[in-house]
């Protein structure tokens, strides 16, 4: 997902494309192909990396299963930090100050560009962490689901690895075979006609502080090893003035919304 600014070597604009209107809000600048049409997530002006991009996939699940919203405290680390463009490697660490369902503090850490966390306790010697998806760790069980597939456990909370795990993962398969899949697109759709936005997948409530989270770990990444403290009354960061300037931008002029 990284991107060099240095590449981005202006060159004739191809007739098929309206460049104007593809640049939208974002300041203008000459045409690049590093631009588009696949990388254009990785420019700080067109989108928010790897985090932007996976995140409201991958950290969907620990959102909806903990109740999460608006971190409290946030701490990037990367590989350089992000200017321009996105750093080639990131490790984005979400403080809660207490989960909804647990009543306890809750962290959550992020990682792209290949960086992979420590392997569970108890998990097998041999487990391969997969290049996208997450785990959860609990009191009682950790589970890991690949993406996009099905969790499934993989160590149990306080027991070297054995054939429990064996047994939980064969019963949490046979419990998910009873869980009947469910269609996102026809639940937006059946949820806008009936006016019941709740009962949409990802509905505003839910996804609103999901997409904060992300975009306030982009900001966290312009400020590597500096712990961002957030104050969702007034929507800015406490500590950080510098941080608190890109929390909004202007839009160029024939874009902006009025």
């Amino acid at each position: 997902y990284a991107a060099d600014p240095k590449s981005a070597i202006p060159v004739a604009v191809p007739n098929t494309l309206n460049w104007d209107l593809w640049l939208g809000p974002a300041a203008n600048r000459s045409y690049a192909k590093e631009y588009l049409p696949f990388s254009w997530r990785n420019w700080w002006d067109f989108g928010a990396g790897a985090l932007g991009d996976m995140a409201c996939h991958i950290m969907d699940a620990p959102f909806w299963n903990f109740q999460l919203g608006v971190p409290d405290k946030i701490m990037a680390h990367t590989s350089s930090p992000a200017t321009t463009a996105y750093p080639s490697w990131s490790q984005v660490e979400y403080s809660f100050n207490q989960s909804p369902v647990t009543g306890k503090p809750l962290k959550l850490t992020w990682g792209d560009g290949g960086k992979k966390p420590m392997k569970p306790k108890g998990s097998h010697p041999n487990l391969d962490l997969p290049n996208q998806g997450y785990y959860m760790e609990g009191s009682k069980m950790t589970v890991m689901s690949p993406h996009p597939e099905r969790p499934q456990p993989i160590a149990i909370h306080g027991q070297e690895y054995s054939s429990a795990v064996k047994d939980a993962e064969r019963h949490w398969r046979d419990e998910s075979k009873k869980v009947k899949e469910q269609n996102h697109y026809a639940r937006w759709i059946d949820a806008a006609k009936s006016g019941k936005f709740g009962d949409a997948g990802s509905n505003f409530d839910y996804s609103v502080p999901l997409t904060q989270a992300i975009v306030l770990g982009c900001i966290a990444q312009r400020f590597p090893g500096q712990e961002l403290i957030w104050d969702q009354k007034n929507e800015r960061f406490s500590n950080h003035s510098e941080a608190n300037q890109w929390l909004s931008f202007k839009a160029r002029s024939g874009f902006d919304i009025a």
